[in-house]
């Protein structure tokens, strides 16, 4: 008999308590519940949050839109194209001049944030549906 079987003789035998795989899977089951949860919360939060936060960005957007000029200059495309066709250039950079980007990136970025919020709340599976509303 060598060293390793004289080692292996002396471990006593271990066996799990008669209820392991219940309590395993037990854990296991609250754990998909604490995730969904939490998914759940977060994505509704912020899902909430940002629609309440695209309400006063856009009428940011609205009111620095039209005291920075851009409705005239568009207004210029449909009333005279000729001009515009030939001047696209001074055109082209004095509409980006007087674009309120500020707002028009909150506003972007609210109507992101509502989207992937939204997304996360499609991603929660339907089982944790189940352990959600079901409890």
């Amino acid at each position: 008999m060598n060293e390793y079987e004289k080692l292996i003789q002396c471990i006593p035998d271990i066996h799990p308590r008669e209820d392991f795989v219940e309590v395993v899977m037990l854990r296991v089951k609250k754990e998909l519940y604490m995730r969904a949860w939490r998914r759940f919360v977060t994505g509704s939060f912020f899902a909430v949050a940002s629609f309440v936060a695209l309400v006063p960005a856009v009428v940011q957007l609205y009111s620095t839109w039209f005291q920075s000029g851009s409705a005239e200059i568009i207004s210029l495309v449909f009333s005279d194209f000729t001009i515009v066709t030939t001047y696209w250039k001074e055109f082209l950079l004095s509409f980006v001049e007087s674009v309120p980007f500020i707002p028009f990136v909150a506003v972007l970025a609210s109507v992101w944030v509502f989207l992937v919020s939204v997304r996360s709340l499609f991603k929660i599976p339907t089982k944790s549906f189940g352990l959600l509303f079901n409890k």
